[in-house]
């Protein structure tokens, strides 16, 4: 009998987001597709993409990742609640899953009546349930609240009872979606010891999500990464913890520089009318702005200033198009001319092509926050797949109209190519970027207050510094 709980392969899941609700409705009937085969009227959400997975039965397997990463997502794929838009997913055994408060009991039913419909509904006997409910309720120690209504309990006592219930069944697969974070330390301890036990004694998988990467460890010898919804990282527990905390502090980071110039995150985040300022809007056309005759995939899109890597757009990919990333394309169904994501040689693509666009581009932007102007020189990458002839051309948006920026020459080489395109002295004339100052004035020793400082594994704003940490 083969050893395998769960194996999912080539797994995505895609939302369609629509402008008006009627297109929602004749979509809904296929009336859409009838009428307007050539248009995209709806843009794609991929909350996952290309997921390969395979888990075996007996592990304990934590899953950590920002909020929005896709892990919910994956989870309620898993559990059967939501069906995956691409790949394959198998599921050996039953599974048993406590991913939202509030679902599974009966508001107006008391916590003992609760426990017995969820035991009755599995097919437990009278005699068994009589047993069963004693256990349950001396682990979750809600002896004196078992007879009230669970209308009235506290998000933390709804947590315990849940668990309770779920563990006492013996599922083969039990998922724990970050219920357990509603309750307390006491508890959640308990938790990870009856969740080792299950694994040991029955046999059962764990799918562990939480943002306590000390629980994780804890409980998981195993942890998975998302990140935008794509597996960053897969394998032994403290390893890939640390990876994930680093992204943390990086953002962290981040965060502590915007502040200790005086901005908030909106402020370098939220698109303004004022594109040449805090926000840089680009876009592909063919050339001479001609109605686009080829098919120009494009992979990657990266920015680095001083050389050195910033931010990346990888088209394609989940959430390329969310306006909420620091980079990301705009899809805006009728005006531009992006290809929904495709694969080319197993990687992820969009193309430039002839999409009924009215405006005959491909756009896309990169959010700037305004120490931007401490940098000396700032780069684009462009990757692409070279399977055409023909030219882009790369223009950027300096508030009044756009301007060139170079070239992209495709010539049927059936490769991965990239360029690189030097956009310093564009943005200088925008006013983005000024020759007086140079990031040399972040690395001088003379430290003024509230600078960041980021060399080595020193960060922060330099208002408290840590020499030394003594346990005793």
């Amino acid at each position: 009998m083969s050893n395998i709980a769960i194996k999912v392969t080539s797994l995505g899941k895609a939302y369609r987001l629509y402008k008006k609700q009627s297109d929602k409705i004749l979509d809904s009937l296929g009336i859409n597709r009838l009428l307007f085969y050539k248009k995209n009227y709806y843009q794609e959400l991929w909350a996952l993409k290309d997921i390969n997975l395979i888990v075996e039965k007996g592990e304990r397997v934590g899953i950590i990742g920002r909020n929005g990463a896709g892990k919910s997502t994956l989870l309620k794929i898993i559990a059967g609640n939501i069906t995956p838009s691409e790949g394959k997913i198998i599921v050996n055994g039953r599974v048993d899953a406590l991913m939202e408060l509030g679902t599974g009991f009966h508001p107006e039913f008391t916590g003992r009546e609760n426990i017995k419909a969820a035991l009755g509904l599995y097919g437990f006997t009278y005699r068994e349930i009589k047993r069963l409910e004693e256990e349950i309720i001396d682990f979750a120690e809600l002896d004196e609240f078992i007879d009230y209504p669970i209308k009235t309990y506290s998000a933390g006592m709804y947590a315990r009872l849940a668990f309770s219930v779920s563990t006492m069944l013996k599922p083969d697969i039990l998922i724990i979606d970050e219920i357990l974070g509603a309750g307390d330390a006491y508890f959640a301890g308990k938790c990870i010891d009856r969740m080792k036990r299950l694994t040991e004694d029955s046999g059962a998988t764990v799918l562990f999500v939480s943002h306590d990467v000390s629980s994780v460890q804890r409980l998981c010898e195993r942890a998975i990464f998302i990140e935008k919804g794509k597996v960053v990282d897969d394998g032994e527990t403290l390893p890939v913890i640390k990876k994930y905390t680093a992204l943390v502090r990086e953002l962290e980071n981040n965060r502590l520089r915007l502040k200790s110039l005086g901005l908030q995150k909106k402020d370098a985040l939220v698109i303004n009318t004022e594109y040449g300022k805090n926000n840089l809007l680009f876009h592909f056309i063919e050339n001479g702005w001609n109605d686009i005759k080829c098919k120009y995939p494009v992979s990657k899109i990266t920015l680095l200033i001083d050389d050195k890597y910033t931010e990346a757009l990888n088209i394609g990919e989940p959430m390329d198009n969310d306006n909420t990333q620091k980079a990301y394309i705009i899809t805006s169904a009728g005006y531009t001319e992006w290809s929904n994501p495709e694969k080319i040689d197993g990687s992820v693509f969009r193309s430039v092509m002839d999409c009924d666009g009215i405006y005959k581009h491909a756009p896309f932007i990169f959010k700037f926050p305004e120490f931007i102007e401490r940098f000396d020189k700032v780069k684009l990458r462009v990757e692409y797949y070279d399977n055409t002839n023909g030219m882009l051309v790369l223009e950027i948006y300096n508030g009044k109209s756009y301007i060139k920026i170079g070239e992209i020459t495709y010539k049927s080489s059936n490769q991965l190519q990239e360029m690189e395109f030097d956009i310093t002295t564009i943005l200088k004339e925008f006013g983005n970027l000024s020759e007086d100052n140079s990031i040399n004035e972040i690395e001088n020793e003379d430290i003024r207050p509230n600078q960041v400082i980021t060399k080595g594994d020193v960060y922060g704003d330099m208002r408290e510094l840590i020499e030394r940490v003594q346990i005793f």
